[in-house]
């Protein structure tokens, strides 16, 4: 904040003193947050074993992660407010820095949601982080092994099952509350699985699953959109029959991003911190996410919006730079641009209409611009450790 900004700040707390800091913050709402976000997301390297057919990250692999001692930079600007560090919803954590950011989260206390394909999660691995997990996502799209490895390609099937076994087995002898769930994106190969699927990850042990709409990015995977190429009465009945099985279960099944009614019928715990409501996206407000080129997108999806640059900026500036403070006024104002209006968190009641399919087309669109900028960063920051180097 400016030297205006804190002097304005004051002269209100003096002259209102029964106003708190929070009624004061409300006044500058639609330019400035105060508080620094709670949540932070960590996309820090790119880099994945897999290649998984529904990523749109894994084209965009390099070499290039974001070197330790930046890491260390990030966390020491943002981890003494924050609640929870999110690794990661691209690439896999569990290769990129995931013992410097434990060490770090310990020394803060934040705790660690994690996003992984299970492949490299192991007992040890398990050992190092299990003290600080809230949430473990793993990215199991099929009980099927033929069809979950053509989706997860050169995933192996049956080491990401007992993976997830041993530290499921772990976590119930040990006592441990963190939450472990299934997350499956729901596509014309498997939804007629989907049942099955239920039971299988019941019998496991885990605690739901979270059924996630393909956004394809090229032609190929168009084929695989159950809204495209199957009517409704090929997507109710496997999804039906999968609500039923939950309920039967009294297990935890959300539909909502491919609306369908959510089934919340085994143990709920709410989310930590919990999340701000509409119409404030709870994304902008509350999480900030840093990539491995050391930018800032204010988005889950890919975007053209970019917040600023770690290597030029700390991570509070950015948090209150001008692009932050634009898009913030639209969302409080309720004058979404084109991109936000079609977000199913900020506008669930979007139907499949047309404008829906120029949105899908501008996402492909944004992906491609986000897949260049990413190489040419990538390029350019490769080289300027290679000139330091020498």
């Amino acid at each position: 904040m400016s030297f205006y900004q804190n002097y304005n700040l004051l002269r209100l707390a003096f002259k209102y003193p029964a106003i708190t800091l929070k009624k004061i913050q409300n006044r500058f709402q639609k330019k400035v947050s105060l508080q620094f976000p709670a949540l932070l997301n960590f996309f820090l390297y790119p880099g994945c074993n897999l290649k998984c057919t529904i990523c749109y990250q894994y084209t965009v692999r390099g070499n290039y992660r974001l070197p330790v001692d930046h890491v260390r930079k990030i966390c020491a600007e943002t981890f003494p407010t924050a609640k929870k560090v999110i690794l990661t919803t691209s690439g896999e954590p569990l290769i990129s820095n995931f013992e410097e950011i434990l060490e770090e989260c310990r020394k803060y206390n934040v705790l660690v949601d994690m996003y992984t394909n299970g492949f490299f999660f192991s007992r040890e691995k398990y050992d190092l982080a299990k003290d600080l997990f809230d949430v473990v996502h793993v990215s199991f799209d099929s009980h099927v092994k033929g069809v979950y490895e053509n989706i997860r390609v050169n995933s192996d099937f049956d080491r990401v099952v007992n993976n997830i076994q041993e530290v499921l087995e772990l976590r119930k002898k040990e006592g441990k509350g963190f939450l472990l769930g299934f997350c499956s994106v729901l596509m014309k190969s498997n939804i007629e699985h989907l049942p099955d699927y239920v039971r299988f990850v019941h019998e496991m042990g885990a605690d739901g699953i979270v059924i996630q709409r393909l956004y394809f990015t090229n032609k190929k995977l168009k084929e695989e959109d159950i809204f495209l190429n199957l009517t409704q009465e090929e997507r109710d009945g496997p999804i039906r029959e999968a609500q039923r099985i939950a309920r039967e279960l009294k297990f935890n099944l959300m539909l909502g991003d491919v609306g369908y009614e959510n089934v919340f019928d085994g143990p709920i715990r709410n989310k930590r911190p919990p999340l701000m409501e509409r119409p404030i996206c709870w994304f902008v407000a509350q999480q900030i996410g840093f990539t491995p080129t050391g930018e800032v997108y204010p988005c889950c999806l890919p975007t053209t919006m970019v917040m600023g640059d770690t290597f030029h900026q700390s991570a509070r500036e950015i948090w209150n730079s001008k692009p932050y403070q634009k898009l913030r006024s639209q969302l409080y104002s309720g004058k979404l641009n084109f991109y936000c209006s079609h977000c199913r968190l900020l506008n669930p009641n979007c139907k499949d209409d047309g404008t829906l399919a120029l949105f899908r087309r501008n996402l492909a669109l944004n992906w491609l611009y986000f897949k260049g900028r990413m190489k040419a960063r990538f390029r350019k920051l490769l080289s300027r450790n290679d000139g330091a180097s020498h």
